[in-house]
């Protein structure tokens, strides 16, 4: 991964929602799916796209990686998350590598990167054998401090949580302003027009009282559009913004 503290966290993430600590039986490879998209680097240029009026052009915008959700094991995000990215045979021979090195009591398995945009859904996999420093980051469960910049405010805590890791990796990402760990990149208009998707969808929700937080279930450019509008609600860094421009959307 791109740096040892995004890993850090991206670990205690899995911890919490594939509740490992509960989790005696380290044999079984775990499998978590977590869906990431791409916004700007920009929160102005954020919500200049996320409304249903939103202009989709072709200019240059500088963009970034986002976590949007994670899920666990045992949901099927359409079909071929059902399939292991590596040959069993593959998974055992890490497994062994790993008590060999004295670390058969960790927790070990894969990850499944999921990202869709327009009719195009990709996929990067890889192997990871969660360390002891992330489980004992769970066990303590102690606050985190994110960062944000706002209100003169640098830096706001929250208790430990699936949503407050999320919001840490992203807020992380987002102060990487050098581009240090390669996770920005040029947007092109098929993620442009994926905000603007999941701005529809949102205020469509709202109106009609359907929960804001649900879990995807098929691989439609709905779905993954879908997965913006929780993290809009949770992320402290929308907040400044959030309150007068839901104030306005009817206007949108």
């Amino acid at each position: 991964m791109a740096n040892l503290l995004l890993r850090r966290y991206i670990e205690v993430l899995i911890i919490l929602k594939l509740e490992l600590l509960e989790k005696p039986d380290t044999e079984e490879p775990f499998r978590a799916q977590i869906i990431i998209g791409f916004e700007p680097t920009s929160i102005v240029n954020f919500f200049g796209l996320f409304k249903p009026s939103a202009v989709i052009d072709t200019n240059p915008l500088q963009g970034m990686l986002q976590i949007h959700q994670i899920f666990p094991e045992h949901i099927d995000f359409g079909g071929f998350s059902e399939s292991a990215p590596f040959p069993k045979s593959e998974l055992e021979k890490r497994r062994i590598t790993s008590c060999l090195s004295g670390l058969g009591a960790l927790p070990f398995g894969f990850i499944q990167f999921i990202h869709g945009s327009g009719e195009k859904i990709t996929i990067s996999c890889m192997d990871l054998l969660i360390q002891e420093e992330s489980m004992d980051l769970a066990r303590q469960a102690n606050e985190l401090e994110i960062p944000v910049h706002f209100q003169g405010r640098t830096t706001v805590k929250k208790p430990l949580s699936e949503w407050t890791c999320i919001e840490l990796v992203n807020a992380l990402i987002r102060q990487d302003s050098k581009n240090q760990w390669l996770l920005r990149i040029n947007m092109e208009q098929k993620h442009k027009q994926m905000i603007k998707d999941a701005s529809i969808s949102f205020f469509s929700g709202l109106h009609d009282s359907v929960p804001i937080v649900s879990t995807p279930t098929d691989t439609s450019p709905s779905a993954f559009t879908a997965t913006m509008g929780p993290k809009v609600i949770q992320e402290s860094v929308y907040l400044k913004y959030l309150g007068a421009f839901l104030r306005d959307h009817t206007h949108m």
